[in-house]
């Protein structure tokens, strides 16, 4: 499953979530499912490129050589 999907259903259960009562149970619910997604899609895309974060932290380097 796709980051891009992962994050569209995410989309989606916040959007019904906000439309509910704030004392319904379903509210809080779809908002925790929201968020489980969101860290899903996120793990995948650091999963995915591992390189990436240690690119951003060498650019910062003092170290020229870096």
């Amino acid at each position: 499953m796709g980051t891009g999907h992962l994050r569209g259903k995410a989309a989606e259960y916040l959007r019904l979530a906000r439309n509910l009562s704030l004392h319904s149970p379903t509210r809080r619910h779809l908002i925790v499912m929201a968020e489980r997604l969101e860290r899903q899609a996120k793990e995948i895309e650091d999963a995915a490129a591992p390189g990436r974060q240690d690119e951003a932290d060498n650019s910062e380097s003092d170290d020229p050589e870096a």
